[in-house]
């Protein structure tokens, strides 16, 4: 829990009073490898923090594809957004792929903080405005860059992924978008 402490205080203090919240009101999820946190058809009722691990979210299609959205791992923040925050049945799933520690809060938990405790309002928004850009940027480098840029791009925004044994080509090749001879040369 220390370490969302000091990401949170890192983007903006945090009261004495929100801490106390966030210590009675964050939950310790863990999960073993291939361990889904939400699969599809649920309603996502958690927004969680990366503490240990790295999970992966996807889309499966009507033949069992399965489509890689994104990876996350320690330090970050993972939430199915459509799902979250439409209240509505998840059209992703969650799953870790190695041993994970998340810590998560509810969405009344999480509203109930904004209208209470000002400050996270801001820790809100920077979150908010970090993820949004960085699938921005996810999309750009799909739709205009060729197998070696998107790899090339992926190792400099995420470094992490791509040295963990959790992250199989299978699963690289889909959140590239490109084929597993592609990946070969690219490596």
């Amino acid at each position: 829990m220390e370490q969302l402490f000091l990401m949170l205080q890192s983007i903006f203090p945090m009261s004495d009073a929100l801490v106390d919240y966030l210590k009675k009101t964050l939950v310790l999820i863990e999960l073993e490898p291939k361990e889904f946190l939400l699969k599809k058809g649920q309603i996502s009722d958690r927004i969680y923090f990366v503490a240990k691990g790295i999970v992966r979210g996807y889309h499966e299609d009507e033949q069992k594809k399965q489509t890689t959205l994104w990876f996350m791992d320690e330090g970050n923040v993972i939430v199915a957004v459509e799902s979250f925050f439409g209240r509505t049945p998840s059209t992703e799933a969650v799953q870790a792929l190695e041993y994970c520690e998340l810590y998560g809060i509810t969405y009344d938990q999480l509203y109930y903080a904004y209208r209470t405790f000002i400050e996270f309002n801001y820790h809100g928004r920077e979150l908010t405005t970090k993820y949004y850009v960085w699938s921005a940027q996810r999309n750009k480098m799909l739709q205009r860059m060729r197998a070696a840029e998107r790899y090339e791009f992926t190792k400099q925004m995420q470094p992490g992924i791509l040295m963990r044994d959790s992250v199989t080509d299978a699963y690289l090749c889909s959140y590239l978008g490109i084929t597993a001879e592609h990946l070969s040369r690219v490596k």
